[in-house]
């Protein structure tokens, strides 16, 4: 009987990690992880979907969570990249080459843009005044997810051109009161209170 019980428990045990393990998202280090026999593993448009859509899951519903991509952030990406990108790969359609090229880096932008997020609150949390190395070494992995983040917006926007590189850096001087945690930029005359989460006079 008790053989019995535990040949039951594996069975609804596989039945509930199978769904799961399925419908987990892909991402760009799964890609990474399926090319281990040295092979080029082609990005199809429709894993690019499913990471895209998971990412602007992300983005609309976890504003409010201490490792949340910040709302300057999240308007880059709406009103800059996802555009290039879009324009980027209808451009390059017929050149498999360059549109696996600019999935793969479309890909790795999400994860850097989450990543970068995701470290710098872990640095924060496990500072320790007196053993500080778990959170330097956390800095240092948001440092690298930032630089790749900003290689590629500035990749994309060369790519577009000249426009595009005066609008990306007109954004980035822009301080961070100048966007709501979901992206919203503000009128003129006014800033973004990001405690209350309202909408203020600039003080002249």
């Amino acid at each position: 009987m008790t053989i019995l019980w535990i040949i039951v428990a594996i069975f609804i045990t596989y039945l509930v990690v199978k769904p799961s393990q399925s419908s987990k998202p892909a991402t760009t280090q799964d890609i990474s992880t399926d090319n281990q026999d040295g092979k080029d593993v082609k990005i199809t448009e429709e894993t690019v979907f499913k990471v895209q859509s998971e990412f602007e899951t992300k983005l609309r519903d976890e504003t409010e969570f201490p490792d949340a991509i910040s709302g300057y952030e999240i308007y880059i990406y709406r009103n800059l990249m996802l555009d290039w990108f879009n324009k980027l790969a209808a451009k390059n359609r017929y050149d498999e080459d360059l549109t696996q090229k600019l999935r793969k880096d479309w890909l790795d932008y999400m994860d850097a843009a989450a990543d970068r997020s995701t470290y710098n609150y872990l640095s924060i949390e496990s500072y320790d005044e007196k053993d500080n190395s778990k959170s330097e070494a956390y800095r240092e992995k948001h440092i690298a997810a930032s630089r790749k983040m900003f290689a590629i917006q500035d990749g994309f926007a060369a790519a577009i051109g000249k426009d595009a590189v005066a609008e990306l850096a007109r954004v980035k001087a822009m301080g961070f009161r100048e966007f709501s945690r979901k992206g919203e930029l503000a009128p003129e005359g006014y800033k973004w209170d990001l405690g209350r989460r309202e909408l203020e006079p600039v003080k002249k």
